[in-house]
């Protein structure tokens, strides 16, 4: 039998937000003209995806599993700096609703967090 609880909305909320990223991401790696931007983009992408995984995981390893995943749209805008300053916001926000047993969880975002600091500092300073 399979344990299902209803876990707190903002966990699915940021994993859904994280997979949109993923692609997101992903469409700014195939649209810049960069090569600098195009590299550094291909592993913020690419190290998302591990980080979203690692974080649902261990969610529903504490509290059940995940319901209720939704979609955001996409942009076209050419504004990867903009948009993982969002994230980041977004994601250090979520990392301050933790309960204090989250601390392996609290790892997790905070290293998802040097990934996207790492991702800007590229992005901005590395044509």
């Amino acid at each position: 039998m399979q344990i299902v609880i209803k876990p707190k909305t903002n966990y699915v909320n940021l994993i859904s937000r994280l997979f949109h990223a993923r692609t997101q991401l992903h469409i700014y790696h195939l649209q810049t003209s960069s090569y600098a931007q195009h590299i550094a983009l291909n592993e913020m992408y690419d190290g998302i995806l591990t980080f979203a995984d690692s974080i649902a995981e261990a969610m529903q390893g504490k509290d059940g599993m995940l319901r209720g995943y939704t979609s955001f749209p996409f942009a076209e805008d050419n504004a990867p700096v903009p948009f993982l300053e969002s994230l980041r916001k977004e994601v250090n926000k979520f990392r301050l609703t933790l309960d204090k047993d989250c601390e392996n969880i609290d790892n997790e975002i905070q290293s998802l967090m040097t990934l996207i600091d790492s991702t800007l500092y590229k992005l901005k300073f590395l044509h």
